[in-house]
């Protein structure tokens, strides 16, 4: 669900995200309520893939309190591959595309819009010390995956992947690690720190 304003800037339904940080090249699964199921159903008729702004709430907010200053405001961007009725509202499945920062927010008839820009990565990492460091990364994720049985169905997926963004994206979930440090690791711009982190 994608529009612009006068000046070309997209415009894009804004899905806060509760306790999950999510990153690109990633996919990712996640509930949302009847009306924002319903609006992307809508626009995936329109347009035939509908895309949305995922940003995470702060820890302690509760759905009642969601404001603008309750979201952090680099996100990520959305194709949304799915749409399926649930329980409670829709499940949503969705393709990360790009990491984006939020210019603006505005909010229309209860739902938060955003005009966003994109946030490039930077490209400072040389191609030998990415390759050591992806395998420091899966031999890191074997060894501790060894210690439970079936793991297999954890580290096959991993040896596919061919960057360490993919791999964060799948590891990130069961990572017992603070939101807030999540959401930072997210945020990192350089390449070569985001892989070192």
């Amino acid at each position: 669900m994608q529009s612009e304003n006068s000046d070309n800037t997209p415009v894009t339904m804004v899905i806060p995200l509760f306790e999950i940080v999510v990153f690109p090249e990633s996919r990712t699964k996640f509930q949302v309520d009847q009306a924002t199921g319903e609006l992307l159903l809508e626009a995936m008729k329109d347009e035939k893939h509908a895309h949305a702004i995922g940003l995470t709430v702060k820890s302690g907010t509760r759905p009642q309190e969601l404001n603008g200053e309750s979201l952090y405001k680099i996100g990520n961007l959305f194709h949304i591959a799915y749409v399926q009725p649930a329980d409670e509202g829709y499940m949503i499945c969705a393709d990360v595309v790009q990491r984006v920062k939020v210019v603006s927010l505005s909010e229309k008839d209860g739902r938060l819009f955003a005009t966003y820009e994109t946030v490039p990565d930077t490209m400072d990492l040389e191609d030998d010390l990415k390759i050591r460091i992806l395998t420091d990364i899966k031999l890191t994720i074997h060894e501790m995956s060894s210690r439970f049985s079936g793991s297999e169905q954890f580290t096959e997926p991993v040896d596919r992947m061919e960057t360490a963004d993919q791999i964060m994206g799948f590891v990130m979930p069961f990572l017992p690690v603070h939101l807030a440090e999540k959401q930072a690791l997210l945020e990192i711009v350089s390449v070569k720190e985001r892989y070192i982190t």
